[in-house]
């Protein structure tokens, strides 16, 4: 069974977490790594930096049994998967230039998928380091698909309150309505909402508070006050309009109907798909705040910012919030 969750914070994670996580029932191996957004190229992608080999439950059989392919990264070099790997350009034998709060020119040490959802590239801790990619913040998790919706529970109890447990792959929901429903002509919600909507105080506390963490820092795992991660902050400034919001993208998806675009209101959400080795999961959310624009914090080492509404590739779906159903998904 290969990787089905991280365990992820915008500070270093206690030494030895990833082994007491690895005594619980149905993990299969997990590995501390470092992790963080940078741009490689001048595309914005998914990078982990590992001080040795990623144990084999967690990866695709190539990559894993690859004795060469390590080599190749411990001795500086990056090995490109997913969205990255796909590319033309990126040939073996070139070398890639990755942009974070330093920069590195790296050699390409090999295109494999890594089997790890969201990891666009692996590169030694040493070189992830270098380019600013914060330090021992993730921990990898494998665990046996008939065990991580226990599992998961078990972890979150495991790891401290301020880091974020998200999952990798989503179980098959029990019925249709664990997705968000569509609006009626006329309206109205689906009952599976619990209205009423957030009231015209709530939205504007909560864009009041988006827009007080402009130019603030956005960091994998940051959930507030003063860094964030996309999701951190949403769920920070619904707080800050007394309404109660799971942490992670997926989940926030969940807590309302489906909104048609012609029928947007500021304070609905906007979900996106960003893997395309991943296509089925949510990964990135943004506010919406009228006027064709949208609050979000993008990639770590980028502020928290406005910009043009974005409908086009990789976007999922824009949702209403229901208080009531986001405090009861938060807390279940």
């Amino acid at each position: 069974m290969r990787a089905g969750a991280v365990v992820v914070s915008g500070q270093p994670l206690p030494a030895g977490l990833d082994a007491r996580i690895g005594r619980l029932r149905g993990v299969t191996a997990t590995a501390m790594a470092d992790a963080g957004r940078v741009e490689v190229n001048g595309v914005f992608a998914n990078v982990i930096g590992v001080n040795a080999p990623l144990p084999p439950a967690l990866l695709a059989a190539p990559t894993a049994n690859s004795a060469e392919l390590w080599r190749r990264i411990a001795a500086g070099g990056i090995v490109v998967s997913g969205k990255l790997a796909r590319q033309d350009e990126l040939a073996q034998g070139q070398s890639l230039q990755l942009e974070g709060s330093a920069s590195a020119l790296l050699p390409i040490a090999g295109g494999a998928e890594v089997g790890i959802a969201g990891v666009d590239a692996i590169v030694s801790s040493p070189v992830a380091r270098r380019v600013g990619i914060p330090a021992s913040n993730v921990i990898i998790v494998g665990a046996r698909s008939d065990r991580l919706a226990i599992l998961l529970g078990a972890v979150k109890a495991a790891a401290p309150q301020s880091a974020a447990v998200v999952p990798l792959v989503a179980a098959p929901p029990a019925r249709p309505e664990s997705e968000p429903t569509p609006l009626g002509r006329a309206g109205q919600a689906d009952p599976v909402a619990e209205g009423p909507v957030m009231s015209p105080v709530q939205i504007r506390a909560l864009l009041a508070a988006a827009k007080s963490r402009v130019g603030m820092p956005s960091v994998w795992g940051g959930d507030g006050p003063d860094q964030f991660d996309c999701s951190g902050l949403v769920q920070w400034s619904m707080a800050q309009a007394g309404i109660m919001m799971p942490r992670v993208a997926a989940d926030q998806a969940l807590t309302g109907p489906m909104v048609p675009l012609g029928q947007l209101q500021p304070g609905d959400l906007l979900f996106y798909r960003e893997d395309p080795a991943a296509p089925g999961v949510i990964s990135h959310v943004a506010i919406y705040i009228g006027n064709e624009q949208m609050l979000q914090a993008p990639a770590p080492g980028m502020d928290v910012e406005i910009v043009s509404a974005d409908f086009g590739i990789g976007f999922a779906r824009a949702i209403r919030v229901y208080p009531k159903l986001a405090a009861r998904s938060a807390q279940g």
